[in-house]
């Protein structure tokens, strides 16, 4: 009886190491801030900056004219953002809001990413891409 008992125990231990294995993993996108550079098949309209930074598990910054934030997971080079929140203010140029629900509709698409020569780009699920500068 005091084997199953030491046994259970050492499998419970077990189970709960496994468990906080995965609770150190560093999240490289964690404390950065980035500019958008392109919007896959335009480059952000003139005077504007559409910006998305990291922090806690939670993505925002500004869409171009409003504000934005929600939870963003990551697993390996795949990652994926919650629905975003957003301010409701309107912008007095057209061409603005339209950049800035494209570019929310895209950042929901968002599939992977990858971190090269201080850029950030996502992967978005149609085959298309955003890019970031820091």
């Amino acid at each position: 009886m005091k084997l199953n008992y030491v046994g259970t125990v050492l499998a419970v231990a077990i189970f709960v190491l496994s468990l906080l294995s995965g609770c150190g993993a560093k999240d490289p996108l964690a404390g950065t801030e980035w500019v958008l550079v392109d919007l896959g098949d335009r480059l952000p309209q003139e005077g504007t900056s559409v910006t998305l930074a990291f922090k806690d598990g939670q993505a925002y910054g500004s869409a171009g004219c409003n504000s934005y934030g929600g939870e963003y997971t990551l697993k390996g080079d795949e990652i994926s953002f919650g629905a975003m929140a957003s301010t409701l203010m309107a912008c007095s140029d057209q061409g603005v809001m339209e950049q800035e629900t494209l570019y929310l509709q895209r950042l929901a698409q968002a599939s992977t990413y990858s971190l090269e020569n201080g850029m950030l780009v996502l992967y978005l699920s149609d085959g298309s891409l955003m890019s970031f500068s820091q």
